[in-house]
């Protein structure tokens, strides 16, 4: 919507708005000072609507999935590894299902592309490559994304990606952290424990945080 408005804007040779947000309480305040033919007024007031109206759902959506997180104790044990967020956490519960059906790590690692691919040439040695990039693309986005972030938060995440990093660089230590998120991830979810290394007061931010996002207690409990 805001491309939109912004070529419709270029069309008549207006510059971009000096405002971070274009639809915003300043950005919308400087669309109305801006000259252009009614039939273009008519159509930014248009899409300015139709941007309230998606925003509005969005914000359906994420309460519904604020409540999911807060009514599954999986997610929540899930929310204690740093950089898992209530979207992570709720993608990798939709991803993996039941955990069980997973022997071991290495096959959850498996089922999310996240292994190193092997060649081998008759009885010479093996030769590890990329990562597969099988399964769950969706899920494996999102685990490294969380490594990103989990690599910025002091414990043992962090000293593991450095220590990577230093050997690889950044890219595959990203990688490299997504593939042991994704084995902290079957340990928490088969024996139901929290991330022994979880920082309490994290933790209780993001739960706050899901909670402001589900709406009042009293809601919750309809």
């Amino acid at each position: 919507m805001k491309n939109v408005i912004q070529s419709i804007l270029h069309s008549h040779l207006i510059p971009s708005c000096p405002h971070a947000d274009l639809c915003g309480t300043k950005g919308r305040s400087w669309l109305s000072e801006q000259v252009v033919p009614q039939d273009e007024r008519l159509a930014i007031d248009r899409h300015l609507r139709e941007f309230d109206r998606l925003g509005e759902d969005l914000q359906v959506i994420e309460r519904d999935l604020a409540r999911s997180a807060l009514a599954d104790e999986g997610v929540k044990r899930l929310m204690t590894i740093p950089g898992v967020d209530m979207t992570v956490a709720l993608a990798m519960k939709a991803a993996i299902g039941d955990v069980s059906r997973f022997d071991d790590p290495q096959k959850l690692v498996s089922y999310l592309g996240l292994n190193p691919s092997v060649r081998q040439s008759g009885p010479g040695p093996a030769y590890h490559g990329r990562i597969t990039k099988q399964g769950r693309g969706h899920a494996r986005g999102m685990l490294v994304e969380a490594a990103w972030a989990a690599a910025r938060a002091p414990g043992p995440l962090r000293a593991f990606f450095l220590r990577v990093r230093a050997r690889r660089g950044q890219h595959v230590a990203a990688v490299a952290t997504a593939r042991k998120l994704s084995v902290v991830i079957w340990h928490l979810l088969m024996k139901g424990e929290s991330y022994a290394w979880a920082r309490p007061s994290l933790h209780a931010k993001k739960l706050r945080d899901v909670e402001l996002k589900a709406g009042s207690k009293a809601l919750l409990q309809q």
